[in-house]
């Protein structure tokens, strides 16, 4: 069951991550995550948070975001997530950087199971220096569906 967070720019719905053995990043292996099941129809935004250790050599990474519904895809996004602006960091610690794709509205609707598959789109495989590659679920205002500026 989901539960309600605040966070820094609105309601979070839901967050998740996956820690990947020794900082690698296989892109033949998707990371698969499950969204949770709601009991109303929920709308709001999906991001991409890639977490990479220091010495991470590239600008951005480039992650195929698919959401399944029921094992029937509804998304496919090819999300660009920028790993030297410090304007899209949102955490820097001596252990890694966080970074964040835009967010793309999603719907979820009630009692439906849907499912988060991400791979990474870049010519070397594996790729290094990715900790953990994870989402979030964001609330929204009504008019979600128009242009939205991160």
């Amino acid at each position: 069951m989901a539960s309600a967070l605040v966070g820094c720019r609105g309601t979070l719905l839901h967050s998740d991550y996956a820690d990947l053995p020794r900082a690698q990043w296989d892109g033949q292996q998707p990371l698969c995550f499950d969204l949770p099941v709601v009991d109303e129809p929920w709308e709001g935004s999906l991001w991409v948070s890639v977490r990479t250790i220091r010495r991470f050599a590239y600008e951005q990474v480039v992650v195929r975001a698919e959401v399944l519904c029921e094992g029937e895809r509804v998304e496919d996004w090819q999300l660009p997530v920028v790993t030297h602006r410090a304007s899209q960091t949102c955490a820097v610690d001596l252990l890694y950087g966080e970074h964040f794709s835009e967010r793309m509205p999603l719907r979820i609707e009630a009692g439906k199971r849907y499912t988060l598959r991400l791979t990474h789109r870049m010519r070397l495989n594996p790729l290094d220096n990715i900790a953990s590659v994870g989402f979030g679920l964001q609330a929204q205002p009504t008019n979600l569906f128009d242009t939205y500026i991160f």
